[in-house]
């Protein structure tokens, strides 16, 4: 008994009715329900439709009579009777649904009504790998997510790749008759006859052209160089340097004849402006293309300014070689350029008039401190104020002994004295700094030029050789060397001014005093004293008519000193008597001396 209750169970869960039953229909789907006899106290294990199998034992139908309308007799419904699916009812009582055949959850799409509520869209009811939302493997030939997509167009796009082209997909109705030709079935963008987009590195359309080679002459522009296409085999060697992509005619062609600066770029070589080949477009380009009535092509970066081009041109030609005042012809000695010789950059000849490297400025400005050479004159006759303008000219400009260099050099300059470059171009002497045409003393040893190399003080222009000495200022105008002090030159000076040094003399204030007259060098103290002459030549300050210095003046000047040649005779001598010498000057006989 136990048994049979735990089967009852089982088939309780399970999708299977157990007989006795009764026909429950939803819409077409019957479900066989087993019942409990009503009123019975136990099992009636009775096989009652005679096929072998009772209720107890899994019969889900085990009455005499089928179903109504099912056209079966109880005996064919059974565990493990023969299953007709989808006539709606279930014969092995199985338990599974009639209008699913392979038990993946689908049923095919006309039995979807009639279901029990399981969606339609089943293609393939008998395996259950084949379903909507199945994972689908692309190129195998089944549509296994019944999507109803060919299976050689991934992308949907309309097109497979060629060598699916003609193969059927398994349960789409009409397959294989898809177009070829699809160059990535992995985008819907990319198929024939699709948009293509030049110069975006993929062959959208898969015509197999190079993306970069839009009119197709077999050229690209310089700009792709070496790119690939996408989808197109061996792309990217393409040669280089098509100037016109839309057009099959305009590509690279040396020898083709040329028209310059109109616009058009005849030979492909991105060329419409350097016609000498110096590499460097003509400085007026766009006008000259407007001039024509064209359109400049861009001008690459870097190569523009070239201010000679061609020498044929209205503008540049150069009509008669030996015109002096052409701007293109060079002036004496030097050869003329030739228009691939000029251009920013170029070498430029300083003094040859000529503009080679087309800077704007003066050709005769070589050092490049902003003036021309003052002994070089430009093709129209003038010169400029730059009295060193290149450190090469031998016959041409101001020496340079302080090794400045050219560029240093030149009017309104800072000047350093004493160094022997005039670097001011003042056409100064460089040792004569207060300009008084004498050069500084402290130079004197080394200094060539041709002024007098005596100026004590070149700072001064007031004190040079030439000036006016003012005694006794301290100050040596004239650059004597001499004692301010001393006028007379003698060694000595007034006793005023002893000690007082003088300026620019080496070493005075040294001299002894007591010069009593600074203006004649014979008057000082070490002079000899001239007696009688009225003059106190030894300074001594003394008096002159008292040769003997008893203090009385001798009686032939006026005084009373009858012998001035002896101090031991004059008026207030002692008398000595009887020598015969009148001692007191009294005049009285020396043999009388009671008078």
């Amino acid at each position: 008994m136990v048994d049979v209750l735990a089967s009852i169970r089982r088939l309780g869960r399970s999708r299977r009715p157990v007989p006795p039953a009764t026909t429950v229909r939803t819409p077409r789907l019957v479900v066989l329900v087993p019942l409990l006899a009503a009123c019975s106290s136990k099992w009636d294990f009775v096989d009652q439709d005679g096929d072998g199998i009772s209720a107890a034992e899994g019969d889900c139908w085990d009455r005499a009579d089928g179903p109504p309308g099912s056209g079966l007799s109880g005996a064919d419904i059974h565990p493990g009777a023969a299953e007709t699916w989808y006539d709606g009812f279930d014969q092995d009582c199985s338990g599974d649904n009639d209008y699913d055949q392979d038990g993946d959850g689908y049923v095919p799409s006309r039995f979807a009504d009639d279901s029990g509520g399981l969606p339609g869209g089943d293609c393939d009811d008998t395996l259950d790998t084949v379903h909507p939302g199945a994972d689908a493997e692309w190129y195998d030939g089944f549509d296994s997510d019944c999507a109803g997509n060919d299976d050689y167009d991934q992308d949907g796009d309309g097109y497979v790749p060629d060598e699916y082209v003609g193969l059927t997909t398994e349960y789409v109705a009409d397959s294989g008759n898809l177009p070829g030709n699809d160059c990535d079935d992995t985008l819907d963008t990319v198929h024939p006859g699709a948009e293509d987009e030049w110069y975006d590195g993929v062959d959208s359309d898969c015509a197999g052209n190079d993306d970069y080679d839009q009119d197709g002459d077999g050229y690209v522009p310089r700009k792709y160089a070496g790119l690939e296409t996408q989808y197109v085999e061996g792309s990217g060697n393409l040669e280089v340097g098509d100037c016109d992509d839309t057009d099959p005619n305009a590509y690279p062609q040396p020898d083709a004849p040329v028209v310059w600066y109109n616009g058009v770029d005849e030979r492909c070589d991105e060329n419409d402006g350097d016609q000498d080949g110096d590499g460097y477009w003509i400085v007026d380009y766009e006008d000259r293309v407007a001039l024509a009535g064209g359109t400049p092509l861009p001008i690459p970066e870097g190569l523009e300014g070239d201010c000679f081009d061609d020498d044929t041109t209205e503008n540049d030609q150069r009509p008669d070689e030996t015109d002096q005042t052409n701007v293109w012809v060079s002036l004496d000695p030097y050869d003329n350029l030739g228009p691939e010789e000029v251009y920013p950059g170029a070498e430029d000849r300083a003094y040859d008039g000529v503009d080679a490297d087309c800077a704007g400025d003066t050709d005769f400005d070589k050092d490049g401190d902003g003036q021309a050479s003052d002994c070089l004159p430009d093709r129209y006759g003038n010169l400029g104020t730059d009295c060193r303008d290149s450190d090469d000219l031998e016959d041409c400009g101001d020496d340079d002994p302080a090794g400045l260099g050219a560029a240093l050099i030149y009017q309104g300059a800072l000047d350093t004295w004493y160094d022997g470059t005039d670097a001011d171009c003042g056409d100064n002497d460089d040792y004569d700094a207060d300009f008084d045409n004498y050069a500084s003393e402290a130079y004197s040893a080394t200094y060539t030029g041709s002024l007098p190399a005596t100026d004590c003080d070149d700072n001064e222009p007031d004190v040079n050789p030439s000036r006016v000495d003012v005694w006794y200022d301290g100050v040596d105008t004239d650059c004597d060397d001499r004692d301010d002090y001393d006028a007379d030159e003698d060694g000595y000076v007034p006793d005023a001014y002893v000690g007082l040094t003088t300026t620019y003399a080496e070493g005075s204030g040294s001299l002894p005093g007591n010069d009593c007259d600074d203006t004649d060098s014979a008057i000082n103290p070490s002079a000899t004293e001239i007696w009688y002459d009225g003059v106190d030549q030894d300074c001594d300050d003394h008096n002159d008519y008292d040769a003997d210095y008893d203090g009385e003046r001798s009686e032939t000047y006026g005084g009373t000193d009858c012998d001035d040649a002896d101090a031991t005779i004059n008026t207030a001598a002692t008398e000595i008597w009887y020598d015969g010498v009148d001692q007191d000057c009294d005049d009285h006989s020396d043999y009388d001396a009671d008078f």
